[in-house]
């Protein structure tokens, strides 16, 4: 075999070889028909996060404290401190339905459905029924007493509290 020969081998051999691992991927750089070099795609950018916690007393990004955050409708669920017990009882007391100094027990919720809030506090050995709506720092009483199924709360409370302060 001629030089020139061996030489043809050569570099057909090596252009299929270059051919082989540009298709299999194992080349860093791609020549396109243009002839210019092109470096390898860049990966797509990864998603950022954080692994620490929200700051103490914060609300979960579910519930924030804006009009807008919901529960959902149809069943009443543990509010999770949204409102916590405390901002009902300063509502009952700044309306006068709770004087400032009875003793005022939760003894059941918030319980939150939609922008609406159920709770029953104990006073003495009477139990009140509270209900309340709106964000936690902008509370409105709606109504207390031994029965809130007044025509307010049947015709725009969400299902969850009605069947809460068993209205059905």
């Amino acid at each position: 075999m001629s030089s020139r020969a061996a030489s043809s081998a050569v570099v057909g051999v090596v252009a299929v070889g270059v051919a082989l691992a540009v298709l299999a991927g194992c080349s860093p750089t791609a020549v396109p028909p243009s002839g210019l070099p092109v470096g390898p795609a860049s990966p797509p950018p990864r998603p950022t996060f954080s692994l620490s916690p929200p700051p103490l007393g914060a609300a979960p990004p579910s519930v924030a404290n804006s009009p807008s955050a919901r529960f959902g409708d149809g069943t009443a669920v543990a509010c999770a401190g949204y409102p916590s017990a405390a901002p009902v009882i300063a509502l009952l007391r700044n309306r006068g339905v709770v004087g400032s100094r009875t003793s005022v027990t939760v003894r059941e919720g918030p319980l939150c459905a939609g922008s609406w809030q159920y709770t029953v506090v104990a006073l003495g050995g009477q139990e009140l029924q509270v209900v309340t709506t709106g964000a936690p720092s902008q509370l409105k009483l709606v109504t207390a007493g031994t029965y809130v199924c007044n025509a307010e709360v049947l015709t725009q409370a969400p299902p969850g509290i009605l069947t809460a302060a068993e209205c059905s």
